[in-house]
């Protein structure tokens, strides 16, 4: 777990230098140093660290040519990938590393252009979970990066941009689909019709939840066990922190002065992924895939917390605060960590540590 909190503290510190710095060569070297650091840790470790990275590698050793790459059983986009990696290394390193670079590059690029604070989104962006998780699902966290980068062409209600992007996640995953919910969501008109159509549909959702599941496990057959009933707690953990994050920036709404509207579409967007786990819980069904769903909605938090920060203007609240979030968020980072996906313990790619023996 200690590669994790080192990660954590190189990326914060550079981010916050790079930012210091902005416009000098300095600052483009510490933007790279945080982005370099992200990749080398998603690169180089072993097939054993994320609870389905076995299996993406072996996508990755039986993909041989570009036409095996279309012709797979799953979605085009990572298998695209893996014929890519061919060309750098036959070691699955390669597919990790071309994996990490376009999952990382997506974040990257969506909080340099969206965020008010970018070392907030970036400890968030860590601390939460949502850049680990393509450790596991590879393909659905790739499609959940590109969203991600899309929140940039729905801030500013570009809806072809927008459109371009999930289908280009659509290609890694196809649940990437429910991406277009959000659009259209944000862009409600804030008249009592049209609350009172969203709550209807929110209740309509609650009852015919079980239809939902079988739609979205005609569209991937995997998820069609999300929606058997859990015989034990899994994600609750997950459930439990963004119930709390989203009540957080409800109640705080009212004090958002500076960035409101963008703050408005965004709470949209996360209250959205609350709502999705929160009906897998009502329901007792799996939690924690619904919860991989609701991720495609729940990274607007990234983008939320900068927002928060610039609202709060006297430096003693500020402190006192930034001091209750990073404790908050370092708990949950410890927890999670420990609980999910095969994380822990971090082992290395034996090809990196063949480099090391003597």
């Amino acid at each position: 777990m200690v590669i994790y909190l080192v990660l954590l503290f190189i990326v914060v510190m550079c981010i916050q230098i790079a930012v210091k710095e902005e416009g000098k060569v300095i600052s483009r070297l510490f933007y790279f140093g945080a982005f370099l650091a992200l990749i080398l840790v998603s690169t180089m470790r072993s097939s054993s660290v994320g609870t389905d990275s076995g299996s993406y590698v072996n996508y990755f050793n039986n993909i041989n040519s570009f036409a095996a790459a279309w012709g797979g059983d799953l979605e085009p986009g990572y298998y695209f990938l893996c014929r890519l990696a061919h060309f750098i290394s036959n070691n699955y390193i390669s597919v990790f590393f071309v994996t990490a670079f376009v999952v990382t590059l997506c974040f990257f690029v969506g909080i340099y252009l969206c965020s008010a604070q970018k070392e907030i989104s970036f400890f968030v962006l860590l601390t939460s979970g949502s850049f680990f998780f393509f450790f596991n699902g590879a393909r659905q966290g790739l499609a959940i990066a590109i969203i991600f980068l899309a929140t940039y062409f729905l801030l500013k209600r570009n809806f072809w941009g927008y459109l371009g992007c999930v289908a280009v996640a659509f290609l890694f995953h196809k649940t990437a689909i429910i991406g277009l919910v959000a659009y259209f969501l944000v862009n409600l008109k804030n008249h009592l019709k049209y609350k009172l159509l969203l709550m209807a549909a929110i209740v309509i959702g609650i009852v015919f939840f079980d239809k939902f599941v079988d739609l979205v496990s005609w569209i991937n057959p995997p998820y069609a066990t999300y929606g058997e009933i859990a015989e034990e707690s899994h994600g609750l953990l997950s459930l439990f922190f963004i119930s709390a994050v989203g009540a957080y920036f409800v109640i705080y709404q009212r004090y958002i002065a500076a960035n409101r509207q963008i703050y408005d579409i965004l709470l949209k967007i996360f209250l959205l992924g609350v709502t999705m786990a929160i009906f897998a819980a009502i329901q007792g069904v799996n939690i924690y895939g619904i919860r991989r769903l609701s991720m495609y909605f729940t990274t607007a938090q990234i983008l939320l917390w900068p927002v928060v920060f610039t609202n709060i203007k006297k430096p003693l609240n500020r402190r006192l605060f930034l001091f209750f979030f990073i404790s908050c968020y370092l708990l949950y980072y410890s927890l999670a960590l420990n609980a999910f996906s095969n994380l822990v313990p971090y082992t290395f790619n034996p090809l990196v540590t063949s480099l090391f023996e003597f």
